[in-house]
């Protein structure tokens, strides 16, 4: 499977994957550091949650699906892609994301030196200092995750 391949299935995933406006807000506060407008009502706080929910959108930072969705999802992709040697899909009776929607809180794209998505990192909650690559190791045509930077995951 060629990168490009690769970046094109994982985007698809993205792009089909939800985002709840409570975790766009946290994550942009947190990690990009918007700061919340002191008043609480306004044009000022929504425009400050329609920029916040933007730029994380766009960055491809999705909520983990449910089962069913997870289910709905993949079996739309293994028409269009080749999920077998794209870490984290699986087959067992059906394609399927190898992530539990019950420990698992944030999907984030892992991107090579070009930008083209390599991997996902799977973050468990929102302050996670060590995030995991989406693997689907030692699973029914499942792949490991090669991280593109061996030495550090980037964040």
């Amino acid at each position: 499977m060629t990168p490009t391949q690769r970046h094109l299935t994982y985007l698809y995933l993205l792009g089909n994957l939800a985002l709840s406006e409570s975790l766009a807000r946290q994550v942009a506060q947190s990690w990009y550091g918007y700061e919340k407008p002191k008043m609480s009502f306004g044009f000022g706080v929504r425009r400050w949650a329609a920029n916040a929910y933007t730029r994380v959108y766009f960055d491809f930072i999705r909520n983990v699906p449910s089962i069913a969705r997870n289910l709905i999802i993949c079996d739309a992709m293994k028409d269009k892609f080749e999920l077998e040697g794209v870490a984290g899909f699986y087959f067992q009776n059906v394609w399927k994301l190898n992530l539990d929607p019950s420990r698992v809180a944030i999907l984030k794209p892992y991107r090579d030196e070009n930008r083209l998505i390599c991997g996902l990192l799977v973050y468990t909650y929102l302050n996670d200092k060590q995030p995991r690559l989406l693997t689907s190791r030692n699973l029914p045509k499942g792949t490991k995750a090669e991280p593109y930077y061996p030495e550090r995951i980037l964040v």
